[in-house]
């Protein structure tokens, strides 16, 4: 478990924000990307997007998950086709053969604890 990691230049990032990209960067561990598709943590999908790009090469060689959390907020169906899309793009860079075969994304609620076990496993 990491720290948030904002979405700007690695030169303005604070020290627990470096703390985490060189943990990312160097411990052998699976990643595990939450998404908040509800945006309640005050950063929109496309900004929760845009960090994941940023920081996608220290996910190299690594196990990659991207989890869509919070459906208890906001249901999957109440997504646009673009913000499905960005999260496609995410999941294309985790586990491509499962988008290209129209797997549905994990999803989770830790409130109602809906998919928390699929994402265990």
């Amino acid at each position: 478990d990491t720290p948030g990691i904002l979405d700007h230049a690695l030169e303005q990032r604070n020290t627990i924000e470096m703390q985490a990209v060189t943990a990312l960067a160097h411990l052998r561990a699976a990643v595990l990307y939450v998404v908040d598709i509800s945006e309640q943590c005050g950063y929109t999908l496309e900004a929760q997007a845009s960090l994941f790009h940023s920081i996608k090469p220290l996910f190299i060689n690594k196990p990659l998950l991207v989890v869509c959390n919070k459906t208890d907020a906001r249901a999957w169906d109440e997504l646009s086709a673009e913000q499905i899309e960005l999260i496609d793009e995410m999941r294309k860079v985790a586990d491509p053969d499962a988008v290209a075969a129209g797997e549905p994304p994990l999803t989770m609620s830790t409130v109602s604890e809906q998919g928390v076990m699929e994402v265990k496993q």
